[in-house]
């Protein structure tokens, strides 16, 4: 056998070596709290938009709901919203992050359930579950943020947070527009489709993310600040604004 041709043996070299270097960078990557809560804020907006583009069509054709039943509906997925204060009681039993976790499996059950119960209390039953992980998820979010981000970095970082979120839901509306324009209407499929891909990827996100600790350290009860008094006004008249509109100009457009 002739010797190894030593030009052969140099060209080769950089393809070998920059496999570890590929391998080392997506490491370090996952080892940065932003895109630990981008790939959270993704799976968590991937399975709520999905609920929230199908919900009416899926009342009003599956269950003959009127308003009176999408107000109580969007009443019962409101209330763990109310409750989101829990979450410092179970901080005291998980980590918040661990927390982020379970809330998103929640969520990704809640969702996928939804399509096999077409009546009011399976509907009801459904959304009391996809919305408490909802709510819980973003009680937690909001909180990782402030712990795990500096100060000076933290609009920037919430921002691509806030984008994740936003690419999520461009997403179900693009994929669910191509389903029911190839004709794939059916709403158990698309309901348990969305809420196994919650369930999975958050299962991955477990997996392939460490253990985050951040410099400010969490704090385990209610803090109500008297100058943040116009913060919680606005948020309350946001929120309220949402509901209206959101809610009812949807089932609005479906219903006629």
């Amino acid at each position: 056998m002739g010797a190894p041709d030593p030009q052969a043996l140099s060209a080769a070299r950089p393809l070998t070596a920059s496999r570890p270097s590929v391998l080392a960078a997506l490491h370090a990557r996952l080892r940065e709290p932003v895109v630990f809560l981008m790939a959270m804020s993704f799976i968590n907006f991937l399975g709520f938009a999905g609920w929230s583009t199908l919900f009416n069509n899926f009342a009003i054709e599956r269950i003959g709901a009127t308003g009176f039943e999408i107000g109580l509906v969007q009443t019962v997925r409101e209330i763990p919203g109310l409750l989101a204060v829990g979450a410092i009681l179970f901080a005291f039993l998980f980590r918040e992050q661990v927390l982020g976790y379970l809330s998103l499996l929640m969520l990704g059950l809640g969702v996928a359930l939804t399509g096999l119960f077409p009546t009011m209390p399976g509907l009801l039953a459904t959304t009391l579950l996809m919305s408490i992980g909802f709510h819980y998820f973003e009680t937690v979010n909001q909180s990782l943020g402030m712990q795990l981000f500096a100060k000076s970095e933290a609009p920037a970082l919430l921002g691509r947070v806030s984008g994740a979120a936003a690419s999520a839901q461009f997403l179900v509306y693009c994929a669910l527009a191509l389903a029911w324009w190839a004709g794939m209407t059916e709403y158990a499929f698309a309901f348990g489709g969305l809420g196994l891909a919650c369930i999975l990827l958050t299962i991955v996100a477990s997996v392939i993310f460490p253990r985050f600790e951040g410099e400010v350290r969490q704090v385990r009860r209610i803090v109500v600040r008297k100058r943040y008094a116009l913060y919680y006004v606005m948020t309350f008249m946001n929120g309220a604004r949402r509901q209206i509109f959101t809610v009812f100009a949807a089932f609005l457009l479906v219903e006629r």
